[in-house]
């Protein structure tokens, strides 16, 4: 499942100012149109990661990949960081990943049918690249952060390719939607 997740890099953690007396709904609305406007002005960095993964992407894609398997990929994230959290290497989470596939799988007949390799659900390569990016994020000193955040260069690219304000704001709107649709899955 991780391994479809877009590549991460925390280049920008700019925000608006807050407007005193607003909404909720007031307060995201603005956001958005902040964001929309913000991300098509900015030229932001692009990770190696982020540069190869988008050779083959449009902008729809990119709102689309980023906010869905983001979002229905948070759970397992926190899982795997929690082994980052722990300093483990790849090596130690494939033997715990191993033991549970054992537990899941008791019988001959059952790893059969289920072998280890294909259960397994994350590359060293996937392993490597996640914790490299959890490390960055540390590395931030960041407490906080919204969805975007994570996804800000690559949502820049998207935006800079759309014309209109309207556009924009929609595609942000989708890609907060979509994010809390997927996570709740």
């Amino acid at each position: 499942m991780l391994d479809n997740l877009p590549p991460r890099f925390y280049s920008d953690f700019t925000l608006p100012p807050v407007q005193e007396g607003a909404t909720r709904s007031d307060e995201y609305k603005e956001y958005f149109h902040w964001l929309a406007d913000y991300l098509h002005a900015a030229e932001l960095p692009l990770s190696d990661h982020q540069q190869e993964w988008l050779r083959n992407e449009t902008p729809h894609g990119v709102i689309f990949a980023c906010s869905g398997e983001y979002g229905f990929s948070a759970s397992d994230l926190e899982f795997v960081e929690s082994y980052f959290r722990s300093n483990e290497t790849y090596s130690d989470w494939r033997s715990r990943m191993k033991n549970e596939w054992e537990i899941y799988y008791p019988t001959p007949e059952d790893r059969e049918e289920n072998p280890f390799d294909e259960w397994q659900p994350l590359s060293k390569e996937v392993y490597t690249r996640l914790h490299q990016e959890w490390q960055q994020e540390q590395e931030t000193g960041q407490t906080w952060q919204t969805v975007d955040i994570p996804y800000r260069s690559v949502l820049s690219w998207a935006l800079r390719q759309i014309p209109t304000h309207e556009e924009r704001f929609q595609m942000i709107e989708e890609y907060f939607q979509n994010y809390l649709e997927e996570s709740r899955k």
